[in-house]
């Protein structure tokens, strides 16, 4: 049984077919490999640029502006809330001094 086989697989039409089955796989496979490669250097791309906007910005200030306006806003808050509360001590408490 097994001769039989072996003989079969040996006959060229088997070894033409299976080569080319080969071939056609290999070529599918790399297409995937370099689809992905693609998409990852496309993504990559995408990062640096990203990066680089973030650098300039940095360097710029921008991302700061940002930032320094949102604490202004919270000092602003605490000031008027510390100024509500000091009111409210004075009128129940008059003695005490700020």
């Amino acid at each position: 049984m097994t001769a039989g086989l072996q003989r079969d697989l040996l006959k060229p039409e088997a070894v033409t077919a299976y080569v080319a089955e080969y071939q056609a796989e290999r070529r599918r496979l790399a297409m995937r490999d370099n689809a992905e490669r693609d998409r990852l250097e496309r993504r990559l791309v995408d990062i640096d640029r990203e990066a680089e906007r973030c650098v300039d910005r940095l360097v710029k200030g921008i991302g700061d502006q940002e930032r320094d306006r949102k604490r202004s806003e919270r000092r602003k808050s605490l000031s008027d809330h510390n100024s509500e509360f000091c009111a409210r001590r004075r009128r129940f408490f008059p003695f005490i001094r700020d």
